[in-house]
């Protein structure tokens, strides 16, 4: 996405962010809280079963892998 904005919103999973290419201008937002997730091959689980929203404002595109990690609940 460049020079755009996602829904608030929330994921009925969790998910797992890993950015391959990012810029400064590429913010990520969960429950209020701003931050910036680098594209150095990093694994994120970012919360966003929160409501939450990505953000390009850079001059370049970002693409990051998103996986919705999808398990059975846990029973006793």
């Amino acid at each position: 996405m460049l020079h755009n904005c996602n829904s608030w919103h929330r994921d009925p999973e969790p998910r797992l962010h890993i950015p391959i290419v990012t810029n400064p201008g590429s913010l990520f937002v969960v429950n209020h809280h701003l931050t910036y997730l680098l594209a150095d091959w990093s694994f994120y689980f970012p919360g966003t079963q929160g409501y939450h929203a990505a953000l390009n404002g850079g001059k370049k595109r970002c693409v990051h892998i998103v996986v919705a990690l999808s398990y059975p609940p846990v029973t006793s």
